[in-house]
């Protein structure tokens, strides 16, 4: 089943009415689940002179490209005449009718599960929960301090950066996320430094990136998700309280 789909999603076939309504579907805006929200707003702490922002200049995205369910049925039935040029086709479309619409279906309905859990828990808003912890935790009262964490990309990709397809899912996602870290005093030159958290990552200290399934990341409406967001907060606040801590 699975290739007679890719066979069929792919463009293998070569009859004119599948292959316009493929490119037809493809060329169609993504599904409202998976639309970018409006972007989230700065979360701001201020503490005895100190200021500390973090921006999401994105929003948050999932690497996952949605199809929607019901157009595997219209693709089977405008498949059909094919089968009488090419027969090998026969033998699969009667699985592909039964087990393509339903496949898609949990594909699209786990990646909504991840677009919201991205959206509800607002990375920002995290980032300056966990800081205010460890600030209080570890480091001094430093008057005129301003650092600004701007956060130019957040989501789950894939380590090759191909969009996840429900008949091409086997690639893990990882949680990235990257942007410019900057530290300014009143006196002092400012410290800026680009900080990812990612499968290319070339921050010195950043740990590899969370990685799994779509199914895994998914589990328990999102849970993993949730719990890998907090954990990259927590990070991304310990990058803001180091560098901080090396501005004299």
């Amino acid at each position: 089943m699975l290739a007679l789909a890719a066979l069929l999603m792919c463009g293998g076939l070569s009859a004119d009415p599948l292959t316009a309504a493929l490119a037809e579907d493809r060329d169609a805006p993504a599904p409202a689940a998976l639309e970018a929200p409006s972007l989230l707003p700065a979360a701001v702490w201020r503490l005895n002179g100190q200021a500390f922002v973090v921006e999401l200049a994105v929003d948050p995205s999932v690497g996952a490209r949605q199809f929607a369910a019901v157009h595997h049925y219209a693709i089977g039935v405008v498949a059909l005449p094919v089968t009488l040029v090419q027969p090998q086709i026969a033998v699969g479309l009667p699985f592909y009718l039964l087990f393509a619409a339903p496949w898609q279906a949990v594909f699209n309905a786990r990646a909504d599960t991840l677009a919201r859990v991205l959206v509800a828990e607002p990375l920002p808003t995290a980032i300056v929960q966990a800081l205010r912890a460890q600030w209080r935790q570890t480091s001094p009262s430093r008057p005129a301090l301003q650092v600004t964490l701007r956060l130019a990309g957040y989501g789950l990709m894939t380590r090759s950066g191909r969009e996840l397809e429900a008949f091409d899912s086997a690639e893990d996602l990882c949680l990235v996320a990257d942007g410019r870290l900057e530290v300014s005093r009143e006196g002092r030159a400012p410290l800026a430094e680009d900080i990812a958290i990612g499968p290319l990552s070339t921050t010195r200290d950043a740990p590899p990136p969370l990685c799994a399934s779509l199914s895994r990341w998914a589990a328990d409406d999102g849970r993993p998700l949730r719990q890998a967001t907090r954990e990259m907060a927590e990070l991304l606040a310990a990058f803001m309280v180091d560098r901080a801590e090396r501005q004299p």
